[in-house]
């Protein structure tokens, strides 16, 4: 699964895995490849309020990667035009962080 995370939303795709080169080479990129609609996460800065919103955001990942059983994921890692990591990687982490603290599904 690979994880596109913004600071309102977290893009999802997600890809089955060929049992075989072979299959690989029989396969379109279309047929390799699935979207997923983007997961709202909204950052809040209440304490209590951005508990529930974390939660709710693990929650349908959970769902998710329950439902595909997934088992690995790709994050996209947004560094700054300087080859530098700014805000939005440590947006990244952040919500990473909320993940690996209702690590059921890790």
């Amino acid at each position: 699964m690979a994880m596109h995370i913004t600071d309102f939303k977290i893009g999802l795709a997600y890809a089955s895995p060929p049992s075989s080169a072979k299959d690989i080479r029989n396969t379109s990129k279309n047929d390799m490849v699935h979207t997923l609609d983007s997961t709202p996460y909204m950052p809040i800065f209440k304490k209590a309020n951005r508990f529930h919103e974390n939660v709710r955001v693990a929650n349908e990942l959970e769902e998710i990667i329950h439902d595909l059983n997934v088992e690995a994921f790709v994050v996209t890692w947004p560094i700054e035009s300087n080859g530098r990591m700014g805000k939005k990687c440590g947006k990244v982490l952040q919500v990473l962080d909320v993940l690996a603290a209702h690590a059921r599904f890790f």
